[in-house]
């Protein structure tokens, strides 16, 4: 159990495993719809981020486009 302070614990809920859960599932759809929005707005300057260059997302980007 974690605790910010012995006054107030903080427990683990059903609903924030379930939604952990369902982030783990929509990780691969988010990095998916990146790739489009960076299409549709090549400008933004969130793509600067070191993220977007690394070379993993580079070949993960070039495999998706070609499909």
């Amino acid at each position: 159990m974690l605790s910010l302070d012995n006054n107030y614990p903080i427990q683990p809920t059903v609903a924030a495993n379930a939604f952990a859960q369902v982030i783990m599932v929509l990780r691969k759809t988010s990095i998916q719809v990146l790739v489009l929005l960076m299409e549709l707005h090549p400008c933004h300057p969130i793509w600067q981020h070191l993220l977007f260059s690394d070379p993993a997302y580079l070949s993960f980007k070039r495999g998706l486009l070609q499909n």
